[in-house]
């Protein structure tokens, strides 16, 4: 049975958001009171002018003083007031003293200056007395207050039948944006998941608000029974904006890609890219709005600006892209549908038996990524559509496993937070998931409470804030949110166009099978597909999705040879320098098309008048020298702009 001493203790835990404090008349009084000596300071100034005569003298004085008081008293108590409102305040109505005590010193003081002052100091003064309410001698704890967090751990966690009975905390001390302490754990019954298990009953405990953050991790120099745990009231990293450092976050020592600061500012979140003899994909989950694409466009954008690697994206919205047009538009191969993605996966195949044998040939341990034999990362977003089947997972989880050491790997990534669509329900879901989060794993906010138990999560991702890229790393070491780098709209738009973005050797194509040369087939026909439907709707004719429409016949029953010659030059895919380059010659008609640009003509009909060439002959010229670097394209369809690059230059000296 509990002592009168403890239930006194326990309420006092409970209600540790009522503090001590002046909630009287004293309190209310005091804007009233400041307004007053105002006013007789005022009056002071004016009698001083009078006696003296020197009425600008005196003037220039008192306001020289006040402003100086007003930002000397505004710099000395900064720190004193925590709420950042408050402070706001406060030094509002500082400098608002300040000018009003030195215009009233130079013109006099008159009913309407102290009306004036009413008024404004009554405005600057309705936080204050909204928080000093006239009241029984409690008042709410303002945020960001001191507070022993490890009290409230005693009274409430550590006590006799808390949930965390026995254990201790001690050593708070303040860090940035809050506070942190150490926690002694009850060996061997207690350990750090006990801690990160229990964090909704704990944040209780702790009387936290629903925005503070909450971390919990081993101590870096005491045993396993001892834990770190931080309290964050207003996380640094959350009220910056953190932009993506354009390309720079892969670092070659450790082979690592940094996703973003964690929240305590303490070190970054990092996504596992080359190891020694290997290399390492993953898996991303976040909700509409979370940031989950940028995040990867960012993973992805990382590793191919530092390293030799190649790129195959698959989309399970379809053979849009949409999911990520930056992907569609620079990756080697794209899938839109399951049938792409299938004879994407079994070229990979035939590219890793290749590989192997390089490895026996050579001699070779594992894969370190070169130019002549670069990474390759397949992508696949909307995951859960493809995975819906049993021959993709297999095909993907035998990839992720096998053919790690030759180099290949994938990243996947869904809005499903729902296991049976997320890895689908097949006999190979379990090996796809563990395969996949051997690597890495990233879960954003999410809507579906059954990724927590999915994936065995000691938090619940539906509990994350509505702030994008605030994200946790699965089985990371450090039990703490991070906040991802923010890849912005222009980087998305300018960076990718100056990266390399690579493709299979030769050799490596070979290997691949007769797929990989007709890859720019599968974006072609998609959209004169599209264009073939558009133009159907439009004469108001129905017409039903082609599952299997061969190129040809799309091509040449709805597409005038110059749409189909625009639509390859579109489509530009990546150059591989060892093979490609060299074979290719600028001929002439070439040169009179840089010619023709380089004169002031931008406009391909423009172009295509002055140097008499059909449509489709343009584009294919112009495809051309895109590919290789002479021309440069801006705009988008009536809008495009075509221009000369250094090399076209050069070349021409």
């Amino acid at each position: 049975m509990n002592t009168t001493a403890e239930v006194s203790e326990k309420a006092t835990a409970i209600t540790p958001q009522l503090v001590d404090g002046p909630t009287g008349l004293g309190a209310q009084a005091a804007p009233w009171a400041a307004m007053g000596a105002l006013v007789v300071a005022a009056a002071a100034c004016r009698v001083a002018v009078n006696v003296t005569g020197a009425e600008q003298e005196t003037a220039l004085t008192v306001a020289g003083v006040a402003f100086t008081a007003a930002v000397v008293t505004a710099w000395a108590t900064r720190r004193r007031i925590a709420d950042r409102r408050m402070r706001h305040r406060f030094v509002a109505a500082l400098y608002l003293a300040a000018g009003w005590l030195a215009t009233v010193t130079a013109t006099g003081l008159t009913l309407g200056a102290v009306a004036a002052l009413t008024i404004f100091g009554c405005g600057l003064s309705l936080l204050w007395w909204r928080e000093h309410r006239i009241g029984p001698g409690l008042r709410p704890e303002r945020s960001g207050s001191a507070v022993d967090y490890t009290a409230r751990w005693a009274g409430n966690l550590s006590c006799a039948g808390g949930l965390l009975a026995g254990s201790a905390a001690f050593g708070q001390h303040p860090v940035t944006g809050g506070v942190r302490f150490t926690v002694r754990l009850v060996p061997g019954k207690q350990e750090l998941s006990t801690v990160t298990g229990a964090f909704g009953k704990i944040r209780t405990g702790l009387g936290l608000q629903r925005t503070d953050e909450l971390m919990a991790e081993h101590h870096p120099d005491r045993d396993q029974a001892h834990v770190l745990v931080t309290v964050l009231r207003r996380s640094p990293v959350l009220l910056r904006d953190n932009v993506w450092p354009d390309g720079g976050a892969y670092d070659p020592m450790t082979g690592r890609v940094a996703l973003g600061p964690y929240v305590d500012g303490d070190g970054y979140a990092t996504w596992r890219v080359y190891t020694s003899n290997s290399i390492w994909g993953g898996f991303l989950v976040g909700a509409q709005g979370s940031g989950k694409t940028r995040m990867m466009e960012g993973i992805v954008m990382s590793v191919v600006a530092a390293t030799p690697t190649v790129v195959f994206f698959a989309d399970g919205h379809g053979e849009s892209g949409a999911s990520s047009r930056l992907l569609r538009d620079h990756c080697d191969y794209f899938a839109g549908t399951v049938e792409q993605l299938r004879a994407m996966l079994d070229g990979v195949h035939r590219l890793a038996e290749a590989r192997f044998d390089d490895m026996m040939i050579d001699d070779l341990e594992g894969f370190t990524p070169a130019e002549e034999h670069p990474g390759l990362i397949v992508v696949i977003d909307e995951c859960h559509k493809f995975f819906a089947y049993d021959d993709v997972q297999e095909l993907v989880a035998n990839l992720i496993t096998e053919y790690r050491k030759v180099g290949i790997t994938v990243i996947a990534a869904t809005q499903s937070g729902n296991l049976d669509r997320a890895f689908g329900t097949g006999r190979h879901a379990d090996a796809l998931r563990s395969a996949l989060l051997t690597g890495n794993g990233v879960v954003l906010r999410i809507k579906s409470g059954s990724i927590k138990d999915v994936l065995k999560l000691s938090y619940d991702p539906r509990d994350f804030p509505d702030t994008p890229g605030y994200a946790r790393m699965v089985d990371e070491k450090r039990e703490v949110a991070f906040r991802g780098f923010r890849v912005t709209d222009r980087q998305v738009a300018e960076l990718p166009r100056r990266m390399h973005w690579r493709c299979l050797s030769t050799a490596e194509a070979t290997a691949f099978g007769p797929g990989y040369a007709d890859r720019k087939g599968i974006r072609v026909k998609a959209k004169a597909e599209a264009l073939r439907r558009r133009a159907a709707r439009l004469a108001g004719v129905y017409v039903p999705p082609a599952d299997a429409t061969p190129v040809a016949s799309v091509t040449g029953a709805s597409a005038p040879p110059q749409v189909v010659a625009e639509l390859l030059e579109d489509v530009v895919f990546p150059v591989w320098p060892g093979s490609v380059e060299p074979e290719f010659e600028l001929s002439d008609s070439h040169r009179k098309l840089l010619g023709a640009v380089a004169s002031g003509i931008t406009q391909s009909k423009d172009i295509q008048v002055a140097i008499s060439l059909s449509s489709a002959r343009f584009y294919q010229l112009a495809r051309d020298l895109l590919a290789h670097g002479y021309l440069t394209k801006e705009g988008q369809g009536h809008a495009v702009r075509y221009g000369v690059t250094g090399k076209s230059l050069a070349q021409a000296a």
